[in-house]
């Protein structure tokens, strides 16, 4: 779901959406309705939210 998001110019809609996806995802694969069980999976896998895009953005373009 990360893949080269760092290279796209997200709205704040698109980063919620993007979250909701995959708080959807970790909630199918877990098979539970639970927010704080999939907050606690996220942060096991080290999914770092959309937004964290932004500061992956800044460090891509200073690459460049």
């Amino acid at each position: 779901m990360y893949y080269a998001l760092e290279a796209c110019s997200l709205c704040v809609l698109q980063f919620k959406y993007i979250n909701y996806v995959i708080n959807s995802i970790f909630r199918k694969i877990f098979d539970t309705k639970s927010q704080e069980v999939v907050d606690d999976c996220l942060e096991m896998f080290n999914c770092l939210p959309a937004e964290k895009a932004a500061v992956r953005k800044c460090k891509f373009l200073t690459k460049i």
